[in-house]
């Protein structure tokens, strides 16, 4: 057995648990209001987190891996909905939460993750924390502008952090990714290619893997690397990832024709649905004509 191999039996291991446990206490309290909710549906979430990754890396079943992943997503979104009506907070929005919408191929889904722009608001010292190259938003807000496709200001928020890097020690782990943001502003494929090469190296995959985010997905995915590679392939760029860290059968966009809900709540949840209170002018948009314009809010040189 490989040491990836090894790495899978291990991953399977940690996440089957999660994806058959009973969570009908959860849903009682969803279903019911009582005890925390929101962390209920947290909870779930993580169930089909756990689900989509063992359907595919136990039972290489492509539409059960995308299908979990679509609920897993759902159910976030349904959580960040109710986190702005009843405790007034939005969720930050990491690179990370873009992985299940991905995975599922749902464009309903993805078109709401490139909307979920909590990463943009955050002030710190007076300063919004999405133009401090100190701040692990900077990186966050350049992948939600990837997503979108939102090239120009993409490339010149990466040309800016590169010309002035970050101090943290973290965070110059990142630095490597705005020469892949570039590369897609540009269409270069081959500076696209080489940056995922690296990303899924031994090397750098040893460190990238092992995010605090990643806990069910650590040995068994290069989560980055697959959200970088899954951008550039919604741009038309169908960029080879050469790892077994990132499936080739996950890069085509091929959404299922149904996604099977499991919830009566959650199929009722219009994720369009308004936001509340000082996040109502966040409420993601269906039509891309309706997407807030972030360029007064996060370009460096204004």
């Amino acid at each position: 057995m490989t040491n990836y191999q090894e790495s899978i039996v291990k991953g399977i291991a940690h996440n089957k648990p999660r994806y058959i446990a009973d969570k009908s206490n959860a849903l009682n309290h969803i279903a019911y209001n009582t005890g925390d909710p929101i962390a209920c549906l947290e909870l779930l979430s993580v169930k089909y987190q756990s689900g989509a990754l063992v359907e595919w890396f136990e039972n290489s079943d492509l539409l059960k891996c995308k299908s979990n992943a679509f609920n897993a997503a759902k159910l976030f979104a349904l959580a960040v909905y109710r986190k702005t009506h009843e405790l007034d907070e939005l969720y930050f929005n990491s690179t990370f939460r873009h992985f299940y919408p991905l995975l599922s191929d749902a464009e309903e889904l993805i078109c709401w993750s490139m909307q979920n722009e909590s990463c943009v608001g955050g002030i710190v010292k007076g300063k919004r924390a999405c133009l401090d190259t100190n701040k692990f938003e900077y990186h966050s807000t350049n992948t939600l502008l990837a997503l979108r496709g939102e090239f120009e200001l993409l490339k010149k928020r990466s040309e800016y952090i590169l010309d002035n890097p970050t101090t943290k020690p973290r965070l110059k782990r990142y630095m490597r990714d705005y020469e892949y943001f570039i590369a897609l502003a540009d269409h270069d494929i081959e500076g696209i290619q080489r940056n995922l090469d690296e990303l899924t190296s031994n090397k750098v995959a040893r460190v990238r893997n092992k995010e605090f985010e990643f806990g069910l997905e650590e040995n068994m995915v290069a989560v980055v690397a697959f959200i970088f590679a899954k951008i550039a392939w919604r741009h038309g760029l169908e960029v080879e990832v050469k790892s077994p860290w990132v499936p080739d059968e996950w890069l085509p966009i091929a959404p299922l024709d149904v996604y099977e809900q499991p919830y009566e709540f959650l199929e009722a949840h219009n994720i369009y649905s308004n936001y509340g209170g000082v996040f109502e002018s966040c409420t993601p948009k269906l039509e891309r004509s309706d997407f807030r314009d972030l360029s007064s809010i996060i370009d460096p040189y204004l």
